[in-house]
């Protein structure tokens, strides 16, 4: 069985960013991977042949304690942020994945497999983000059996 390990941090225990990683943790083993969703500060990458890291975005920044695992990573990697500004249309989107997702896919380098902008704020994700964690989750899966 593959291990994955969905790694992410906020400063709200049961937010929006903490609500996707379960749900992401949840469809990987759905797919038959071992799959723990843990804080950053909890993570301990061990023997995992994937890597899920998802930071939510305050006051214009990504949590530090994510993107320093993410850079430390030697498997492959699929980004993630949450952010209010992915909720302001296509406008808000552009600026979601150009000021956030890029430095997350950049931490990643050649390991990248997958990124994805997610909308949320402070507290549960809005109507529609399962759906897409979800999706997003599935959509890993394909990369990992194509690599």
């Amino acid at each position: 069985m593959m291990r994955a390990v969905i790694v992410y941090d906020t400063w709200r225990p049961r937010g929006a960013t903490t609500t996707i990683a379960s749900w992401i943790a949840e469809e990987l083993r759905l797919s038959g991977f071992e799959a723990l969703a843990v804080r950053a500060g909890e993570a301990g990458l061990g023997h995992v042949e994937l890597l899920v890291a998802g930071s939510p975005v305050y006051f214009e920044r990504l949590l530090p304690s994510v993107l320093k695992i993410v850079r430390s990573a030697e498997v492959s990697t699929a980004v993630f942020v949450v952010c209010y500004a992915a909720r302001l249309g296509d406008r808000g989107l552009r600026y979601a994945k150009a000021m956030y997702l890029r430095k997350m896919e950049e931490a990643a380098g050649d390991r990248l497999i997958e990124s994805h902008v997610f909308k949320g704020c402070l507290r549960k994700p809005p109507k529609g983000e399962e759906e897409k964690a979800r999706k997003w989750a599935r959509s890993i899966l394909e990369r990992i059996v194509l690599a």
